[in-house]
Formats: C-alpha cells, sequence, structure tokens
C-alpha cells in the first residue's frame, strides 16, 4: 500500500531485449509517480537506475540478441520506499575443464530477480 491506500500489486511493464523498447520507461514511471504521488526527484533517480538496469541486461545478459522477455514490476512495500523487480530469462555460465564455458538457459520457473529499491527521498 502507498500513502494513499492504493494497492500497487501487479504494476507490469513487459518489454522485449530491444534498447528501443526503454523508450517505455520515462512514460510509465511518469504514469506511476502521478499516481502515487512521488517527487519529482525521486521519479528522476527511478528512471535513471531502471534505464541503467535494463540497457545492461539487453546489451551484457542478452548480447543485444532481440526478443527476449524483460518485465519490470512496482510495488511500494511500505510509506517510505517503492521497489522494482526486474525479471529476465538469467544465462549463466558453468565453468568445465580447462575453462571452457557452456552458456545454459534457466527456465521460467528459474528467473532471476534483481531488485532496486528507492526511498522517496531519492536516496
Amino acid at each position: 500500500m502507498t500513502g494513499n491506500g492504493k494497492d500497487t500489486t501487479g504494476e507490469l511493464l513487459n518489454l522485449r531485449s530491444r534498447m528501443s523498447e526503454l523508450a517505455q520507461v520515462p512514460p510509465w514511471i511518469e504514469r506511476l509517480a502521478e499516481r502515487h504521488t512521488i517527487p519529482a526527484t525521486t521519479q528522476f533517480a527511478m528512471d535513471l537506475c531502471l534505464e541503467e538496469v535494463l540497457s545492461n541486461i539487453i546489451r551484457h545478459g542478452y548480447s543485444n540478441k532481440p526478443d527476449h522477455p524483460i518485465v519490470v514490476q512496482f510495488t511500494s512495500p511500505t510509506e517510505e520506499y517503492f521497489m522494482f523487480v526486474v525479471e529476465d530469462e538469467e544465462i549463466r555460465a558453468t565453468s568445465r575443464e580447462h575453462g571452457v564455458l557452456d552458456l545454459i538457459t534457466r527456465t521460467s520457473t528459474e528467473v532471476l530477480r534483481r531488485r532496486m529499491v528507492v526511498n522517496q527521498s531519492g536516496e
């Protein structure tokens, strides 16, 4: 619940692993800020952090391979905190003899969760 008493569960942004998809982030953050009375400085910090996390997932996690799913969920566990959970399909590396790596794609039930918490003061 936020300070205005609204349940924030289920506020999602569904993206594909393309840099052009990042254009959806600022208007989504703006709508969240209006709905949850989030100050402009916090809104800016949320946008900056999310765009950094998402671009890293696209560039490094997916190696710029398009059309992999990325889901961003917004929640507010207390009046002072806003939380984003960013879910993607993790590709993990396992070592073998002589340093050769196998890439293993995790199933959708084993999704990597990256968490970012921003409080209302923007810290």
